[in-house]
């Protein structure tokens, strides 16, 4: 199926996700923290991040920002993960460049989904890109 690099500073949360993923048939690398998030994505290239916003040092909207800024990761579909149902955190972060969030306690169907979602989506515009007709 998909790599998927889950990034979580709570090592339940990180076992939970990739019990989960692994389960669903994905691949999974983790990371616990948002430099460990930029520089693993870079290394490893998933297919699909999920990553926690509220971490210690560098925070999940500012990991972000560096994942977008990065031309490597700058495509790679991202799913926050937040234990704060504030929707100023979760507008922040879609407009970071973020694809859809999943709020804790989560549930795998909801997970599953809403990555499936993001790398359908990621895929689609990849394939309109294709379909781009050439400048004259």
């Amino acid at each position: 199926m998909a790599s998927i690099l889950i990034v979580d500073d709570s090592p339940e949360v990180r076992v939970a996700l990739t019990a989960t993923l692994e389960d669903a048939g994905h691949t999974v690398s983790e990371a616990s923290d948002g430099s460990a998030a930029v520089e693993q994505a870079t290394l490893i290239q998933p297919d699909a991040i999920i990553l926690d916003i509220n971490m210690p040092d560098i925070d999940g909207i500012t990991a972000l920002r560096g994942l977008r800024a990065d031309p490597i990761t700058r495509d790679v579909p991202v799913v926050m993960l937040t234990a704060v149902a504030d929707m100023d955190h979760v507008q922040t972060a879609i407009a970071a460049g973020a694809q859809d969030y999943v709020l804790k306690p989560w549930d795998a169907d909801t997970v599953i989904e809403r990555l499936w979602n993001a790398m359908e989506s990621r895929r689609f515009k990849a394939k309109a890109g294709d379909n781009q007709p050439l400048a004259s």
